[in-house]
């Protein structure tokens, strides 16, 4: 990703970005950005100009400001549905703190590890490797580094949890 974006002036003496560097900046590829500008799914308003896409830098930071503010507000709902185990150091790897999280940061949801399952679910962490085990519809981890170290992606566990019977034993 570049560090730095070559700021362009227009006519009407704004700062200006390429749909390039913005779809950097979203951490895409350029043909899905532009993609997105031609179904209307970008979030920032661009034009067509000399075979370029343009976004004015201040539209740009605005989106990514609201974002921000999107991120937060889940991080801050997921803290109030797992209680205090959010709060606990050893969580922090996987649970981010209240600080900004950048945009295409956020895009990939929030990983829970077997500990976070059970504050979830309300067992012990042992009973929920259990359940792991003995369900077969259970969902597949989306890191899977080793059986210690395995992580789910929180949507596709509130999916199961939803479609399950809630006596799991």
């Amino acid at each position: 990703m570049k560090t730095l974006f070559a700021l362009l002036l227009l006519l009407d003496g704004r700062p200006c970005m390429t749909l390039q560097e913005i779809a950097d900046l979203r951490g895409m590829d350029f043909r899905t950005a532009q993609n997105k500008v031609y179904d209307g799914s970008l979030g920032i308003p661009v034009w067509k100009d000399c075979n370029q896409w343009f976004a004015h830098v201040e539209d740009v930071s605005n989106w990514i400001d609201e974002q921000r503010a999107q991120a937060t507000a889940h991080l801050e709902k997921i803290r109030a549905q797992l209680g205090s185990r959010a709060l606990l150091p050893s969580r922090k790897a996987n649970l981010p703190d209240a600080s900004p999280v950048p945009a295409p940061a956020q895009a990939f949801g929030v990983y829970l590890n077997t500990a976070d399952i059970a504050a979830l679910l309300g067992y012990k962490r042992r009973y929920v490797t259990d359940v792991i085990t003995k369900h077969p519809d259970f969902p597949r981890p989306r890191q899977n580094m080793s059986q210690k170290n395995r992580r789910w992606l929180r949507q596709d566990l509130e999916v199961w949890i939803a479609s399950t019977d809630k006596n799991l034993r």
